[in-house]
């Protein structure tokens, strides 16, 4: 059974909020409800509004309009109380390349005051023997399991992953996979934007997909495919791609 969000256990709490940038709506009153422990996607074309929900979900912008309550505070009036109960993945990391990956995790352990034994941490993100490796000689994979590792290091509640498998090869993007596999199994809360199907397939209870600043389908990725109409003469196949597919085209923008 999907974990999907009660009025009791949500995690994230967002009413109507809405946003611009001068006179572009980048949000429309988008809500939406995220329980502890659920794992929900956000998919959508570029510019549909996926980057800047998530930021005000994670207090780095504040909405125009509507109330965004994460682990029960108020994200316009004490963003503070949960901010160190946040793990943030972006998707380009401006990183060091000179520093290793020990001096990395230890670095971000003292940002959170956690006494860490760090190889036994690196174990966690597939890292144990790569702690002295400089970040400039690290493979695509390998960078982002670091980036995921600062993100965990200081134990949050809700893990936000910014297409972390972009431009990733097969076997480094399973090895992400299995990573986030392993907070799911935590039972954290995570809310992952990515660009794959098959990922959200995998790892993920929910999808809402944004389309021009609006949700325009929520429910589990079976749901999803289930909801929408197929056109009289539709060839393609019934599954999350296709149908997402048609979910924006039938919007006129392109994906």
């Amino acid at each position: 059974m999907s974990r999907t969000a009660s009025n009791e256990g949500v995690a994230i709490r967002v009413v109507g909020a809405v946003k611009s940038y001068g006179r572009k709506q980048v949000l429309r009153s988008v809500s939406l409800s995220i329980s502890h422990g659920e794992s929900l996607a956000i998919i959508g074309p570029n510019g549909a509004g996926k980057t800047t929900l998530v930021e005000i979900m994670m207090g780095l912008q504040h909405a125009d309009e509507g109330s965004i309550l994460v682990l029960g505070n108020d994200m316009d009036e004490h963003p503070e109380r949960v901010q160190k109960r946040l793990g943030v993945q972006l998707q380009d990391a401006a990183l060091l390349p000179r520093a290793s990956v020990r001096e990395y995790l230890r670095l971000f352990a003292a940002l959170y005051d956690r006494d860490l034994d760090i190889p036994t941490f690196a174990r966690t993100i597939d890292m144990a023997d790569r702690l002295d490796k400089r970040v400039g000689h690290l493979s695509g994979g390998e960078r982002q399991r670091l980036t995921l590792g600062m993100a965990l290091i200081g134990d949050p509640q809700i893990v936000f992953l910014d297409e972390p498998t972009t431009g990733l090869d097969p076997i480094a993007r399973r090895k992400l996979w299995a990573i986030i596999g392993w907070l799911r199994e935590q039972g954290r809360t995570i809310v992952l934007v990515t660009h794959y199907m098959e990922e959200v397939e995998k790892l993920c209870d929910r999808v809402a997909v944004v389309v021009d600043g609006s949700i325009i389908a929520l429910g589990t990725p079976s749901e999803v495919v289930k909801a929408v109409p197929r056109p009289s003469g539709f060839v393609g196949d019934d599954n999350l791609d296709s149908v997402y597919e048609l979910l924006v085209s039938s919007t006129g923008i392109a994906a």
